[in-house]
């Protein structure tokens, strides 16, 4: 295992700092300049800022209404139908969030060096004195991705490395068991 850090990826944080283009670009070009961030990873970056993903929580909200319209029966009362109505929505959100997690996950799987972008992240945090607020964080290790509800990334990284160590030392004693 390499000594590189594990990636600590705050959802919320990200969300909030890299929201447009144009901050993507502006925060990423200098990390990219120094060598943290690939060309590849920048790029990707930069088009995972401009989708639609921060909204997939509020389309699923809203798809609630038009699914309690095709649910509703004539023989409902007001109560019933907005029990209905807030349980598509709540759900919709759900689902909405999930999908959230699934594009940023989708999208840290695809860097080339998450280790770079995570000591990008790191070094734009720290100069933008932003701190990570609680919320989903994504750690990504070799072997390892961990999504966790944390407001400690310190925590966090020492338990992904410790649990990198424990899953890489435990697959070559698979393997050295299996070989004999």
């Amino acid at each position: 295992m390499s000594d590189s850090k594990p990636l600590n990826y705050n959802l919320r944080w990200i969300e909030r700092t890299f929201n447009s283009r144009a901050a993507t670009e502006a925060l990423l070009a200098p990390e990219r300049e120094a060598g943290n961030v690939s060309h590849n990873d920048y790029d990707a970056a930069v088009q995972f800022s401009t989708s639609v993903y921060p909204y997939y929580r509020f389309i699923g909200a809203l798809l609630g209404t038009p699914i309690t319209i095709a649910l509703r029966r004539p023989s409902w009362g007001n109560g019933r139908t907005f029990g209905c109505l807030l349980v598509t929505t709540f759900a919709g959100s759900f689902a909405g969030q999930a999908m959230t997690v699934s594009a940023h996950l989708k999208f840290i799987r695809s860097l080339e060096n998450p280790s770079g972008f995570g000591q990008a992240i790191e070094n734009i945090q720290k100069n933008s004195g932003l701190p990570f607020p609680r919320g989903p964080t994504i750690a990504r290790a070799p072997y390892v991705i961990l999504v966790a509800f944390v407001s400690d990334t310190a925590l966090l990284s020492s338990t992904v490395t410790r649990t990198c160590v424990n899953v890489y030392t435990g697959h070559f004693k698979a393997f050295d068991q299996s070989s004999k």
